[in-house]
């Protein structure tokens, strides 16, 4: 098995859920799958919840030269205002850039590249990187994000995504 991390929301801030899923080489397809999945129950008890519309499905993952190409179901783009689709977007890119061979992370819905997201007109013409999200949502992995999978809501994290790392075995 390997240990990785799901990022998931707590509020308006990111937060890191530690999944154990069979030893794979596609670490990445394995993390976005649990991330689709959404929170277990004990991390939503935790305060855990996502951003991400219920039967948004990945349809494809490539890897290459650092930028991981992720490709979802067009409901992933459905609803929700400008911090819901910021927050739905950092949670994949937070996701995938855990891993040493992502550094950045460019987007499709239905096969098709993405440019312009949602109808709040996010524009992605050029791959995500984590510090390219607003201020407040880059500083939360940088300074806030914790890893509050086995927390009660009102209990401090003790884990952050920078200890989390890449997946262990």
């Amino acid at each position: 098995t390997i240990t990785l991390s799901v990022y998931f929301l707590r509020g308006e801030k990111i937060g890191a859920a530690r999944r154990t899923v069979p030893e794979t080489q596609a670490v990445g397809r394995a993390a976005l799958e649990e991330l689709l999945g959404g929170p277990t129950p004990a991390e939503t008890e935790a305060g855990l919840i996502s951003g991400i519309p219920e039967g948004t499905e990945l349809l494809g993952l490539s890897i290459e030269d650092g930028i991981a190409t992720v490709d979802l179901s067009g409901v992933y783009d459905d609803g929700g205002g400008s911090l819901a689709m910021f927050t739905r977007l950092a949670q994949v890119v937070f996701t995938l850039t855990q891993f040493p061979t992502v550094e950045s992370v460019s987007f499709e819905l239905d096969g098709e590249p993405v440019e312009t997201f949602s109808s709040e007109g996010i524009v992605l013409g050029h791959p995500r990187l984590v510090e390219r999200f607003p201020e407040e949502i880059s500083a939360m992995r940088a300074n806030g994000a914790k890893d509050v999978a086995a927390a009660p809501p009102d209990a401090a994290p003790d884990t952050t995504p920078e200890d989390a790392g890449a997946p262990s075995s």
